[in-house]
């Protein structure tokens, strides 16, 4: 079976990481239907197969960053929001 369609389609989805619509649910799902196509790779899977995956996977880590970065951003706002209300509660 001939896998290029499909890793074409995950790739091109995985382009899409930092849109907005994007989520972490919709990285799991990639990231589980790779999983499901390397356990089905063979020895007649072809090195543009491998190739594409390999390009899927990189995609895969950097769109993991960026979420890490994302959530990292917003728990130093939360943080920073706590400090500002403590400060200003000892103010007033």
């Amino acid at each position: 079976m001939s896998y290029n369609k499909i890793l074409n389609n995950i790739k091109e989805q995985l382009e899409d990481y930092r849109d907005g619509e994007f989520t972490e649910c919709d990285l799991e799902s990639l990231v589980l239907a790779l999983e499901s196509i390397n356990g089905d790779f063979k020895d007649t899977t072809t090195d543009e197969e491998f190739a594409l995956y390999n390009e899927c996977e990189s995609k895969v880590g950097e769109a993991e960053m960026f979420f890490e970065a994302v959530y990292q951003a917003e728990a130093t706002e939360q943080c920073l929001d706590e400090m500002r209300y403590e400060s200003a509660k000892h103010f007033n």
